[in-house]
């Protein structure tokens, strides 16, 4: 496994959220991360729907991404227990892009 491979598997919940949060940070995200470095099916499932939503210009917050009428495996109770971490929250961009790297 590779160090930033490593680095999903431990935060990768935590990137999601900020993503979601924050279109910024998903801007730097998604040019360095790709679905399978994420450890889990239910995170992978986001990652896509997030990047879906997003490339069709509509929302991607969490309601967006648990929606449902979407039939893509995406467990909203899963998601609701989801901890953000402080570091992300109010992070600037090129924190956020070096944490990436």
């Amino acid at each position: 496994m590779s160090a930033l491979t490593d680095r999903i598997a431990e935060l990768g919940q935590a990137i999601l959220l900020a993503c979601m949060d924050r279109s910024e940070l998903l801007y730097a995200a998604k040019r360095r991360i790709k679905a399978e470095d994420f450890k889990g099916k239910v995170e992978q499932n986001v990652w896509n729907k997030m990047l879906k939503l997003e490339r069709e210009g509509q929302r991607y917050d969490v309601d967006a991404i648990c929606n449902p009428n979407y039939v893509d495996e995406i467990d909203a109770s899963s998601v609701a227990k989801w901890n953000p971490r402080d570091d992300f929250s109010d992070c600037a961009i090129g924190f956020f892009t070096d944490r990436c790297d």
